[in-house]
């Protein structure tokens, strides 16, 4: 967690987080983008789905209930 490195506050919390998030998001469209990913390469957009801070066990870990609503939008794209 953020705290072991001596990052206190929540609102930088927040910022590194979706620095990082956002940051990732660009990177991944380009691999999706390039022609070597074939198309087989897909970009699913989670934003938003966790909630507030109560559904997450530190900055990157979601609780249970959050991580079944991400695998069930993972297994409903699969099956499309």
């Amino acid at each position: 967690p953020m705290l072991d490195y001596g990052l206190k506050d929540k609102n930088d919390h927040k910022r590194v987080v979706k620095f990082l998030i956002d940051t990732l998001e660009v990177t991944l469209k380009e691999v999706a983008k390039h022609p070597a990913s074939k198309g087989k390469v897909r970009i699913l957009n989670f934003k938003g789905m966790a909630g507030g801070a109560f559904n997450w066990f530190d900055e990157i870990h979601p609780k249970d209930h959050i991580n079944k609503k991400f695998a069930d939008k993972i297994i409903s794209e699969l099956l499309s």
